[in-house]
């Protein structure tokens, strides 16, 4: 088996969400602030500014690297490409992995149903299914994502503290627990864990000290950390953004017309396989 192969079988070892790796990727940094969080501030402080920094990341295009590392029987191994990640609101997402222009990966998911376009396998196939059949087959669900990379409201009930002279959020959602650390002065995601009792943790370290992207289309220009590290129970995805860009609804409703329309793709990748 290619290693190719088998990283994307790690990156679709467990995801409900914009597949993959989901597996990954996407990141998003905190808007810039006056005043640091003290211990006088409470929750509705935290929340609103949060909120207000993130407001305008509901429809957001993403493009830069993945690289990806695993384990398994035959050791260690590391895949890379090109990344181009497509979220409308939490309710459909898509991310395309190619490599020298050639589509390798291509996962997209929609409220009634998931498709995985592998050009790696021979022969190269298309997997059509509902959101319930891949939601043990996809390594990040969407949602999951969305809160990894920081770019989604916290849950109104979190609970903020200071620790250690950051300010750190947790939460029980998605059926997990929660937990943030910030800067007190930016509210830049430095860490933000999603603990579940079966699945285990998943992790996004957002590197600052490797530079920061413009969020394009946005009025505060929003930086987001260039690399995010996105650790999962099976792998470690490394995101490296380019460009990123919060859309508007008509911009999106034109990539929609192509990314979401499953037989246009289909004619274009002409799979030979359908599952």
């Amino acid at each position: 088996m290619s290693n190719s192969v088998k990283c994307f079988k790690v990156i679709c070892k467990r995801f409900g969400g914009v597949a993959p790796v989901i597996a990954l990727l996407i990141f998003i940094g905190g808007c810039r602030s006056a005043a640091p969080v003290t211990p006088q501030s409470d929750i509705s402080t935290v929340q609103s500014r949060w909120n207000t920094s993130v407001e305008d990341y509901q429809r957001l295009r993403l493009r830069g690297q993945i690289q990806m590392h695993w384990q398994d029987e035959d050791g260690s191994h590391t895949e890379q490409g090109d990344l181009d990640v497509l979220f409308d609101g939490e309710t459909r997402s898509s991310m395309r992995i190619t490599k020298f222009g050639d589509v390798m990966l291509w996962f997209t998911l929609t409220p009634s149903r998931a498709w995985i376009f592998d050009m790696l396998s021979e022969p190269s196939r298309l997997t059509v299914r509902t959101l319930e059949e891949l939601q043990t087959q996809l390594a990040v669900r969407p949602e999951v994502l969305r809160l990894l990379l920081g770019i989604n409201p916290w849950p109104a009930d979190a609970k903020v503290q200071l620790s250690g002279g950051d300010v750190v959020l947790t939460a029980a959602t998605l059926g997990g627990q929660l937990t943030a650390t910030l800067e007190p002065s930016t509210l830049r995601p430095k860490i933000i864990t999603l603990a579940f009792p079966e699945e285990g943790s998943f992790v996004g370290r957002h590197r600052w000290t490797t530079g920061e992207v413009r969020v394009g289309g946005t009025q505060g220009g929003r930086r987001i950390a260039t690399v995010i590290d996105i650790v999962t129970p099976e792998a470690l995805l490394k995101l490296r953004t380019s460009t990123a860009v919060a859309l508007t609804a008509v911009e999106m409703k034109s990539l929609a017309a192509v990314w979401f329309d499953l037989d246009r793709v289909r004619a274009h990748l002409k799979p030979e396989v359908l599952e």
